[in-house]
């Protein structure tokens, strides 16, 4: 905090004490009167030295948070508790800075811990080529942590929300989702071989 200012010091000694209140040992009428701008003044110090604390995601009110996000022209997601809102913007700075490409996409969606996002893309500079209709393309691999059907479903949008918005124009992609152990058993899903055994 900071330390308190005494103003009547700054002025000039004939204005600070008159001669009869120093005879009647008051404090003098300059001093009182200063007080009242001394508090004001004081008070408007403390709201600056707090300052960084705003611009702290780890510090600031939670008020505050959707506030930050927005200076990086971003938006956080409504079903985030705190923690995962501050721990976001903490790491925003890294994701502004990719934004676009496959790393910032990945850091952006692992903000979640309900889910774990891999990215791999098709590149044009394989070997063999990649085909010209796969060109531009990327796969958005979610390892889920769901137990309902429900949740991976809003899951599944929340992902394709996410990479529509933030993916290059010209790119395309597939989702593709490994359900938890809960949901794994079921057809479409279940690999035989790999986690179902058929006889």
């Amino acid at each position: 905090m900071p330390e308190k200012e005494n103003f009547p010091n700054y002025l000039p000694e004939v204005f600070q004490q008159s001669a009869v209140e120093l005879e009647a040992g008051k404090e003098p009428f300059i001093a009182r009167f200063l007080h009242i701008f001394e508090d004001l003044f004081y008070s408007l110090e403390e709201k600056v030295e707090q300052l960084p604390r705003v611009f702290d995601p780890w510090a600031t009110d939670a008020k505050f948070l959707d506030w930050l996000a927005e200076w990086f022209a971003l938006s956080l997601d409504r079903d985030w508790d705190e923690r995962q809102k501050r721990m976001f913007i903490s790491r925003v700075a890294k994701v502004y800075i990719r934004r676009g490409a496959i790393d910032g996409l990945e850091i952006f969606l692992n903000t979640d811990p309900d889910f774990s996002v891999k990215i791999t893309e098709d590149r044009t500079a394989a070997n063999p080529p990649v085909p010209e209709h796969k060109q531009f393309t990327f796969t958005v691999t979610i390892t889920s942590e769901a137990t309902t059907y429900e949740k991976e479903l809003a899951q599944r949008r929340k992902v394709r929300t996410i990479v529509s918005r933030e993916k290059p124009a010209h790119t395309h992609y597939t989702i593709i989702v490994k359900p938890s152990e809960e949901l794994r058993f079921r057809v479409g899903v279940s690999t035989v071989g790999i986690d179902t055994i058929v006889g």
